[in-house]
């Protein structure tokens, strides 16, 4: 979980780099993305999984746990993202749960999972 969360932080950045310079391609994948690693940690939480890509908003809607209004502002952030919406996204997940931390911050550990993957031939977090 502490891999999910460190993604769920980093493509949050990510998402307002790309709204400070005006990059619409680095804002819709990193908000495919965050909204991807913010589900994960609630599905996480419900022990489920889903099948793929294709599923993954039904299977977070099903779940029994999760945060009030979620799915409402999900379909709200992927159908126009900024970020008054990128901030109540982050704060309901946030703020869903005390999430557990490690002792590397979080850009150290999306690095290691993401970008240097390879060099371990590690499989890639978000295959997981």
């Amino acid at each position: 979980m502490i891999r999910f969360y460190a993604q769920f932080e980093a493509w949050k950045w990510y998402a307002e780099e790309a709204i400070k310079h005006n990059n619409m391609y680095l804002l819709n994948r990193s908000v495919n993305n965050f909204v991807l690693f913010g589900g994960r940690l609630i599905l996480a939480e419900n022990e489920t999984l889903y099948p793929f890509h294709k599923w993954f908003l039904k299977v977070l809607s099903e779940v029994k746990n999760k945060p009030t209004n979620l799915m409402g502002i999900i379909d709200q952030l992927m159908s126009a993202p900024n970020q008054k919406l990128i901030d109540q996204f982050y704060q309901k997940i946030k703020d869903y749960k005390d999430w557990p931390q490690s002792e590397l911050r979080w850009p150290n550990i999306f690095m290691q999972d993401t970008e240097l993957s390879w060099l371990d031939d590690k499989t890639p977090v978000a295959d997981l």
